[in-house]
């Protein structure tokens, strides 16, 4: 389902109204997203974070399915080993899409934190902060 040319994974609607002491109208309407069956891929996954920060892994991976259609399907990543976090460095990160056997893997770029202040990444920082700069996710 695409509104838009924006894919919409689901949908909720909720409309209440009422005329005179009658009620009428939606209450809630939900749409999910049907599974297409069985997985063929899963697109790759990377994120990024910084040395002593644990990472905050994507929760939903795209997938591909035999039928050729396309979907998110919810992921359990395996245990990160901390020792990791502690340098510099990529790393292999595994986990399986859940209610399968389907295996996951999340390139993890582990950054030095720049300790530096200057008045370009302050500025910045400061823009991110009240919203005139987004940050960019790769997942």
């Amino acid at each position: 389902m695409t509104f838009n040319g924006v894919g919409a994974r689901y949908i909720r609607i909720t409309a209440k109204d009422s005329w005179g002491s009658q009620y009428w109208g939606l209450s809630e309407v939900v749409f999910i997203e049907a599974d297409g069956g069985e997985i063929e891929t899963v697109e790759n996954i990377n994120a990024e974070t910084v040395i002593g920060q644990y990472p905050q892994l994507p929760i939903f991976a795209n997938v591909a399915y035999k039928n050729q259609s396309q979907g998110m399907k919810a992921v359990k990543w395996d245990s990160i080993d901390p020792s990791i976090l502690n340098k510099e460095g990529e790393y292999s990160i595994s986990g399986k899409i859940i209610d399968t056997e389907v295996n996951v893997t999340c390139t993890l770029k582990v950054n030095k934190m720049e300790s530096t202040v200057n008045k370009k990444n302050l500025s910045r920082l400061i823009n991110i902060v009240i919203g005139k700069e987004e940050i960019a996710y790769s997942t």
